[in-house]
């Protein structure tokens, strides 16, 4: 009997190491499920989130556009009223040195 006991304990070994295994592999196989689950979800936000920077650059670069024209037409309208103020008074000036030279 001393010989049989040993032997009953390799199959109950056995056993539990096939449970095991089979337990390993189901583990292996919801892991490698969940691998790609998340994979697939990362490609997914990858694409997302690069069409959500290229609109958001898109929409700063159409804003600083408008802000770069807004200054041009307010520098060209400073521009042209000094014209206007240097003309004006070149004009007065004339008059003024005219009217002198006259007296």
């Amino acid at each position: 009997m001393g010989k049989q006991m040993p032997a009953k304990k390799r199959v109950v070994s056995n056993e539990n190491s096939e449970i095991k295994a089979d337990q390993a592999e189901l583990a292996q196989q919801n892991a490698c499920e969940r691998f790609e689950l998340i994979s697939e979800k990362a490609k997914e936000e990858l694409a997302t989130f690069g069409q959500r920077r290229v609109a958001h650059f898109r929409k700063n670069l159409v804003g600083l556009a408008e802000l770069q024209l807004k200054h041009a037409k307010a520098q060209l309208l400073l521009l042209n009223t000094c014209i206007q103020t240097l003309s004006d008074s070149s004009t007065s000036a004339a008059t003024f040195n005219t009217a002198a030279t006259h007296v």
